[in-house]
Protein backbone atom coordinates (compact mmCIF):
# COMPACT_ATOMS: atom_id res chain seq x y z
CA UNK A 1 0.00 0.00 0.00
CA UNK A 2 2.60 2.67 0.90
CA UNK A 3 4.67 2.07 -2.06
CA UNK A 4 1.50 2.85 -4.27
CA UNK A 5 1.09 5.45 -2.41
CA UNK A 6 4.72 6.41 -2.86
CA UNK A 7 4.50 5.42 -6.91
CA UNK A 8 1.46 8.41 -6.85
CA UNK A 9 3.02 10.60 -5.69
CA UNK A 10 6.68 10.77 -7.47
CA UNK A 11 6.47 12.93 -10.39
CA UNK A 12 7.15 10.85 -13.98
CA UNK A 13 9.00 13.75 -15.09
CA UNK A 14 10.82 15.75 -11.95
CA UNK A 15 12.43 18.34 -14.33
CA UNK A 16 9.06 19.56 -15.88
CA UNK A 17 7.38 19.82 -12.29
CA UNK A 18 10.93 21.81 -11.01
CA UNK A 19 10.38 24.19 -13.80
CA UNK A 20 6.40 24.63 -13.67
CA UNK A 21 6.98 25.44 -9.93
CA UNK A 22 9.72 28.01 -10.80
CA UNK A 23 7.52 29.55 -13.12
CA UNK A 24 5.00 29.53 -10.82
CA UNK A 25 6.61 31.78 -9.02
CA UNK A 26 6.97 34.76 -10.87
CA UNK A 27 3.24 34.20 -12.16
CA UNK A 28 1.93 34.18 -8.62
CA UNK A 29 3.73 37.42 -7.72
CA UNK A 30 2.52 39.19 -10.92
CA UNK A 31 -0.87 37.89 -10.28
CA UNK A 32 -1.44 39.27 -6.50
CA UNK A 33 0.42 42.57 -7.27
CA UNK A 34 -2.30 42.93 -10.27
CA UNK A 35 -5.47 42.10 -8.04
CA UNK A 36 -4.44 44.25 -5.51
CA UNK A 37 -3.94 47.13 -7.59
CA UNK A 38 -7.12 46.68 -9.48
CA UNK A 39 -9.16 45.97 -6.00
CA UNK A 40 -7.13 48.56 -3.47
CA UNK A 41 -5.27 50.81 -5.80
CA UNK A 42 -8.11 52.72 -6.46
CA UNK A 43 -7.16 54.87 -9.70
CA UNK A 44 -3.61 55.52 -7.86
CA UNK A 45 -0.67 55.02 -10.02
CA UNK A 46 1.80 54.12 -7.21
CA UNK A 47 1.07 51.38 -4.33
CA UNK A 48 -0.09 52.92 -0.66
CA UNK A 49 1.26 50.93 2.47
CA UNK A 50 -1.84 49.15 2.76
CA UNK A 51 -1.25 47.50 -1.30
CA UNK A 52 2.28 46.80 -0.31
CA UNK A 53 0.94 45.21 3.12
CA UNK A 54 -1.92 43.10 0.92
CA UNK A 55 0.83 41.99 -1.47
CA UNK A 56 3.17 40.58 1.21
CA UNK A 57 0.16 39.13 2.99
CA UNK A 58 -0.76 37.60 -0.57
CA UNK A 59 2.45 36.37 -1.57
CA UNK A 60 3.93 35.08 1.78
CA UNK A 61 0.77 33.35 3.16
CA UNK A 62 0.57 30.45 0.16
CA UNK A 63 4.67 30.31 0.59
CA UNK A 64 4.54 29.62 4.12
CA UNK A 65 1.32 27.40 3.98
CA UNK A 66 3.94 25.11 1.50
CA UNK A 67 6.30 25.19 3.65
CA UNK A 68 4.66 23.49 5.68
CA UNK A 69 2.88 21.06 3.75
CA UNK A 70 5.79 20.20 2.71
CA UNK A 71 7.74 19.87 6.01
CA UNK A 72 4.61 17.84 6.80
CA UNK A 73 5.23 15.55 3.78
CA UNK A 74 8.93 14.77 4.51
CA UNK A 75 8.07 13.95 8.34
CA UNK A 76 5.40 11.90 7.19
CA UNK A 77 7.99 9.46 5.26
Amino acid sequence: MNEQIVQAGTPRRPALLAVMLIAGIPFWVLTVANLVGDFFGSGRIDPTAVDILAMIVLMAVPMLAAALVEAWIQRRD
